[in-house]
């Protein structure tokens, strides 16, 4: 463990562990509205105070068995899911038990409505609808494709001293390309 730290540096940084937002962690922690942004910088820039944040985070990373691989796996079944594998041969739904664990993880819920007809000892199942919502792919795609360094946006400028800049951010239109290219191919099967 590194040197202690003082108490609202400490503070801060547990603070900062739990979202990342360096401006929300200093006002937890204390620290002044007019100066909490400035405060957050100055901390997370230096050496010894970055040494502690590493150790919190890792301790997190231990005491809830949550590493960046378990993570990146999460989201790849949330990107790669296979809606076909929702359904038998014949169409019909499969039971939740029949999903398997990849499939599981994409979906969000489940609403089964049932239809009948009369009323009484003369009421007769008719039928029932059922809903099955599944994950954002297009979220989980951009998430993985953030962390593997595919989005780094480039700024690229250009233009002559008479004429006006031109730029282009070109992270974005690979990543829309990419979607509509993986959307397309799925159409087609």
């Amino acid at each position: 463990m590194t040197k202690p730290l003082q108490p609202q540096i400490e503070r801060f940084l547990q603070e900062y562990a739990i979202d990342l937002n360096g401006t929300a962690a200093a006002l937890r922690a204390g620290y002044g509205e007019r100066s909490a942004s400035m405060r957050a910088s100055l901390n997370l820039s230096k050496p010894h105070i970055k040494k502690r944040l590493v150790e919190i985070l890792a301790e997190r990373m231990t005491r809830t068995h949550i590493a960046q691989d378990r993570v990146i796996e999460e989201l790849a079944k949330l990107a790669f899911y296979d809606v076909r594998s929702l359904f038998r041969d014949d169409g019909t739904l499969k039971a939740p038990s029949e999903w398997g664990v990849a499939f599981s993880a994409a979906v969000t819920s489940v609403e089964v409505v049932e239809m009948w007809e009369g009323t009484g000892k003369n009421r007769v199942k008719r039928g029932e609808i059922k809903k099955v919502r599944l994950a954002d792919r297009h979220t989980a795609l951009h998430t993985l494709a953030k962390h593997m360094g595919m989005l780094q946006d480039r700024v690229i400028v250009s233009g002559d001293k008479d004429a006006p800049i031109h730029h282009e951010v070109t992270a974005q239109h690979r990543l829309a390309d990419a979607v509509a290219a993986i959307q397309l191919k799925q159409a087609l099967g």
